[in-house]
């Protein structure tokens, strides 16, 4: 792969800021494949604590010191960009009422609520007055101004990235990153491109505003590319829809994907991250296949706790013994058994997902609050029936996921998702479900072309995408060096 005639090859410098790049682009083989092609050096951030498997590679090149006290500064400033922009999405202010207990923009008595949250003590107290004080409309510009210019840049990412001398900087990114923000000031200093790419579905519209933003980012869909012109005003031509590394592999595997890992049929019961009693739905279909052993027979429900699960309110831990047709999955068990209070912070904790095909493709169909795994679900021609009532306990039950999460926008309309919006839909949706997946298969025809909007589909794996977009760029940058030294 050449950046020009002369045989000079394109340099970049992948920047690896968490774990969960670790799994997607180190252990996926992304980064292997990307140096065989370009001349790829990869930097990673010291706070990795799957730092060995970066340093493994044969394209390490080193690693950028983190600063704490710069990176509390970036997400104080994401929280108020998120407030001052949280028209541009509804996940904002959903995301707000979370964590400062603001009022939901449907609420009344918006202004009374509003000054009962500025005056509280506490976190939460001091998070909202920075949102409110420095976000509103009329303190914004100059807040914005000062904030931007007195932010100093990670010195030793600075260092690292200006030694290194890339053509392209690529950075897989949550949209909520500090790092990111120094990588794309950096980059735009040096005159070259940033890329960066969106790592999950709800990155580009639940986080905040690009207030750095790259020259050019890397999306799973014509959704994100959406998102990104809507939400953070970046112009679609700076955008490619190339899908994720994340699912690339399942297309290969489904319905071919290998033996169960159970010896008994099985339906794939998915968690979510966020806050949201799951024990009690478990209850209620195990009660269910309890009852009607005629319909179900040895059928099972195999329970998937999602990996960094979020602390629950009055939620009764889930225990095998209680249970008559639930088990643990395997691969997540022990995981779950110790760290089930503190699994959002146990990031290290990376699922291999090798594991993942055979467990979604022998699953009679799955079930769950709405979370990534529909995606996954729906990539394998699994229905999936779909959580999104409201528990009575948590503010996250799937109801306001639903409601308030732009990326779940029509996923109804798709042929392979029913929804259950009240507990008492839960069982007539459940049953319905396990018979259809019972009787001959149907036809898929449409399926994809309904998932496509959501998740680029077609028959290029994702590295090539990958190249194709990064050749392209770098073969732009350097018809644009030579236009600007033929006009100087």
């Amino acid at each position: 792969m050449t950046l020009n005639a002369k045989n000079k090859r394109v340099k970049i410098l992948l920047v690896i800021a968490s774990d969960l790049y670790v799994r997607n682009y180190i252990r996926s083989g992304i980064a292997d494949k990307l140096g065989q092609q370009f001349d790829l050096s990869l930097l990673a951030k010291d706070t990795l604590e799957l730092i060995d498997d970066v340093k493994k590679c044969p394209d390490f090149y080193g690693i950028f010191q983190s600063d704490d006290a710069l990176e509390q500064a970036h997400y104080g400033y994401f929280n108020i960009l998120m407030y001052h922009y949280r028209e541009r999405s509804k996940t904002f202010s959903f995301r707000l009422t979370r964590e400062t207990g603001l009022p939901l923009p449907e609420e009344s008595n918006q202004w009374i609520k509003t000054i009962k949250q500025l005056l509280k003590k506490g976190r939460r107290g001091n998070k909202t007055r920075e949102c409110v004080i420095n976000g509103n409309r009329w303190r914004f510009p100059s807040y914005r101004k000062k904030f931007e210019q007195s932010l100093s840049i990670n010195p030793s990412l600075l260092l690292k990235i200006q030694e290194a001398q890339p053509d392209i900087v690529l950075f897989p990114s949550s949209a909520y990153d500090p790092v990111g923000n120094d990588v794309a000031r950096i980059a735009k200093e040096m005159k070259i491109p940033s890329v960066f790419l969106i790592d999950n579905w709800d990155n580009l519209s639940s986080k905040s505003i690009f207030w750095a933003p790259p020259k050019y980012l890397g999306v799973w869909s014509e959704q994100h590319v959406e998102h990104a012109k809507k939400i953070h005003k970046i112009p679609k031509e700076q955008v490619f829809p190339i899908g994720t590394p994340r699912f690339d592999h399942y297309f290969a595997s489904r319905g071919q994907a290998g033996p169960s890992h159970f010896n008994f049929p099985y339906v794939l019961f998915s968690g979510c991250c966020l806050p949201f009693d799951e024990t009690t739905v478990l209850k209620i279909l195990d009660n269910e296949l309890s009852e009607k052993p005629e319909i179900y027979g040895d059928l099972k429900i195999v329970y998937r706790p999602h990996p960094w699960r979020q602390t629950r309110k009055r939620e009764i831990p889930f225990q095998e013994k209680n249970f008559k047709h639930i088990i643990l999955d395997p691969q997540i068990k022990d995981q779950y058994l110790k760290n089930r209070d503190s699994m959002a912070t146990s990031v290290a904790f990376q699922p291999d997902t090798s594991y993942y095909p055979p467990l979604i493709d022998n699953a009679l169909f799955v079930t769950g609050p709405l979370t990534t795994f529909l995606i996954e679900a729906l990539i394998f021609h699994k229905h999936f029936l779909g959580l999104a009532y409201d528990d009575g306990v948590h503010l996250t039950s799937p109801n306001n996921a639903y409601k308030y999460y732009e990326m779940y926008e029509g996923i109804e309309q798709h042929p392979g998702v029913t929804l259950a919006h009240k507990l008492e839909e839960l069982i007539k949706g459940f049953r319905g479900a396990y018979i259809q997946s019972t009787q001959a298969k149907k036809t898929h025809n449409k399926w994809d072309d309904h998932l496509n909007y959501y998740l680029r589909i077609d028959d290029i794996p994702y590295q090539d995408r990958l190249s194709k977009m990064l050749t392209e760029l770098a073969s732009k940058q350097l018809n644009e060096e030579s236009y600007s030294k033929r006009s100087n």
